[in-house]
């Protein structure tokens, strides 16, 4: 508190006018009970001034002690400073009541994203899944094993080869790198094939992968969109090349017959201008032909 021992022995506390002046009447409440026998003992926390004015947060004991006869002879005393400790105390329940807010967000997106997402330990066990991948898959996967999973999805790669733990992606964010984009099939609930865009993020803690988070796209409609396309595409260059073909035929026909001096001179320019067309038509052709091969 900050006074000596001589500039309080022999005083009340009213005297000293250390406690602070909105807890008086809670202090002389609490020691009510020690002065008229009803209570041997009382605990309380208050606040109290120290010599300097500054205000701290006490908790305090006192114990009645009774003479032979069960008279009260003296009350004993001993105070604890704990404005330290209650200010820890409120930052831990601030941070505390924060995360549990941010955890409550997180869970909420959770939930609601329309992705498949996932949270695995270090042997890829499935440990959270939100309610897209139990309506998707048909069941909880973290009732059973990945391999299991995978299983009864019938999940395989675009070439059909079923995935295997010895080339499942997943494997390589448990390795502690990121994967990103990597398409696969399954089976859904309903028998339909589905498309998947796998992507995936290792955990890690002190520089070592304790887990992983699975993030996956149903792309279904989209790469059926895409198929669409490169058979519009491959159905275009086709009819494209087709004629285009016959038109340079015959006009390498039709000049293979014709003296080059019976040509009108006027002609040459166009004769001229219908190649070059027909060669930039033959390279739009090619260029259709090799895009619907690429997206293949």
């Amino acid at each position: 508190f900050g006074w000596t021992a001589d500039e309080t022995i022999g005083k009340t506390s009213s005297e000293m006018s250390w406690i602070y002046k909105d807890d008086v009447a809670l202090v002389m409440a609490e020691s009510a009970g020690l002065l008229d026998g009803t209570r041997p003992r009382a605990l309380s926390i208050h606040r109290n001034y120290r010599k300097d004015g500054t205000v701290i947060l006490c908790e305090r004991y006192d114990s009645a002690i009774y003479d032979a006869d069960g008279c009260l002879v003296s009350i004993l005393s001993q105070v604890l400073g704990i404005t330290e400790r209650h200010r820890a105390e409120a930052e831990r329940e601030a941070l505390l009541a924060q995360v549990e807010q941010h955890a409550a967000e997180l869970d909420a997106i959770f939930t609601a994203l329309p992705f498949l997402i996932s949270v695995h330990d270090r042997e890829g066990r499935y440990l959270r899944v939100n309610p897209a991948i139990v309506q998707l898959f048909g069941f909880d996967p973290t009732q059973t094993t990945r391999e299991e999973t995978a299983r009864r999805l019938r999940a395989r790669l675009p070439d059909g080869q079923p995935l295997t733990p010895e080339h499942m992606p997943s494997d390589t964010a448990l390795r502690g790198e990121i994967v990103r984009d990597v398409p696969y099939l399954i089976t859904d609930a309903r028998g339909k094939d589905r498309v998947l865009m796998f992507n995936a993020i290792p955990l890690l803690a002190d520089g070592q992968v304790y887990g992983a988070i699975f993030a996956q796209a149903d792309i279904t409609e989209l790469h059926a969109l895409q198929e669409q396309e490169r058979l519009l595409l491959h159905t275009v260059a086709h009819d494209l090349r087709a004629p285009a073909t016959l038109i340079n035929g015959n006009l390498e026909l039709l000049l293979e017959r014709i003296e080059p001096s019976s040509l009108d001179a006027s002609l040459q320019p166009v004769v001229e201008a219908l190649r070059r067309a027909l060669r930039r038509m033959n390279v739009m052709v090619d260029d259709l032909t090799e895009v619907t091969r690429l997206d293949a």
